[in-house]
């Protein structure tokens, strides 16, 4: 047992760091954690700045420990992700749009390969998008079903005449 000469309480020598001088601090873990948190409090821009210049000289360690923080904590960091997201959703667009411009062959890319995979629904959007610049206004459901019929009519009539052999 050893008195803290902070607090004044006898505690077991396991509440007490480790000394090279005599084998125990003078002050037990929790004074001294209590002492540190007021110094870091009193002094936030210095800390900021150590703490910078520290991720700075170990850049490859700052990407090490955030992965491997993004790792155990996915789920948490998808929520605070998706919340800013809404939060902040003009910079979101803002930045999609910027990307875009810088990458119009990634897009296309993109876009071709969505295309491809999903012919169905290209000829949904292509009817939808159709009729309202037809319409002027937003098409009823029904109409954009219609529509999309005709398309796909339209096409296996193209594919079955170019299929008949030519007299």
């Amino acid at each position: 047992m050893k008195r803290c000469t902070k607090c004044g309480v006898e505690k077991d020598e396991s509440e007490f760091y480790t000394c090279k001088r005599d084998g125990l601090l003078r002050r037990c873990k929790v004074c001294i954690s209590e002492a540190n948190k007021d110094w870091m409090s009193r002094n936030e821009k210095r800390v900021a700045e150590n703490k910078q210049r520290w991720a700075e000289a170990n850049k490859e360690k700052v990407i090490l420990i955030k992965k491997a923080y993004v790792d155990r904590n996915k789920e948490k960091v998808e929520q605070r992700r998706r919340n800013w997201a809404s939060v902040n959703s003009e910079k979101v667009r803002a930045s999609r749009i910027r990307w875009k411009k810088e990458n119009p062959e990634k897009v296309k890319a993109s876009r071709e390969k969505w295309n491809k995979a999903n012919p169905e629904k290209v000829v949904r959007k292509v009817a939808y998008q159709n009729l309202k610049a037809t319409l002027g206004f937003k098409p009823p459901e029904e109409l954009v079903l219609l529509k999309q019929q005709q398309y796909l009519i339209n096409k296996e009539l193209k594919n079955a005449k170019h299929q008949q052999p030519s007299e």
